[in-house]
């Protein structure tokens, strides 16, 4: 697995990710990785944290974590990948990635993925954060059903 952000205008720390993901293990992933977004991506500026609603994201335990580090949590709907600009961005590597020769080992798969995310134009970053509101109308519009994204 992999867990990234995005926002600016740029792509923030890549953190891979071999084994299951408990509430514990999320904490820690983001020990690490946010402190090194709000420096590299924002600027050391505050943001609001968009996450989806795995159990590891909305467990007691995470709220009690995001609370005490003082991270402003998006509020938004379970079960809606239309309102998360970084699925998009996961498709559209995996789209490249897959244009590539057989990838033979989780090394090969780490440098590929890392090339593959490097190369996107920031503007593409730019344009998924910039899309939100038509995604939030086109949702509206669908009363709460898939837009395609």
């Amino acid at each position: 697995m992999l867990w990234g952000c995005l926002g600016n205008g740029r792509l923030g720390p890549l953190q891979f990710i071999e084994r299951t993901v408990d509430s514990a293990e999320y904490q820690k992933i983001l020990e690490v990785a946010l402190p090194a977004a709000q420096r590299d991506v924002f600027g050391g500026q505050r943001f609001v944290f968009q996450q989806d609603n795995a159990p590891a994201h909305t467990s007691k335990s995470t709220a009690r974590w995001m609370k005490q580090n003082h991270v402003q949590l998006l509020d938004w709907p379970p079960q809606s990948p239309d309102f998360n600009p970084i699925e998009n961005l996961w498709a559209i590597a995996k789209g490249e990635l897959d244009k590539l020769r057989p990838i033979r080992d989780l090394r090969g798969l780490k440098d590929a993925v890392e090339k593959t995310l490097q190369a996107i134009k920031p503007e593409t970053f730019t344009h998924l954060i910039e899309s939100m509101p038509r995604r939030c109308r086109a949702v509206i519009n669908n009363h709460g059903g898939p837009i395609g994204y």
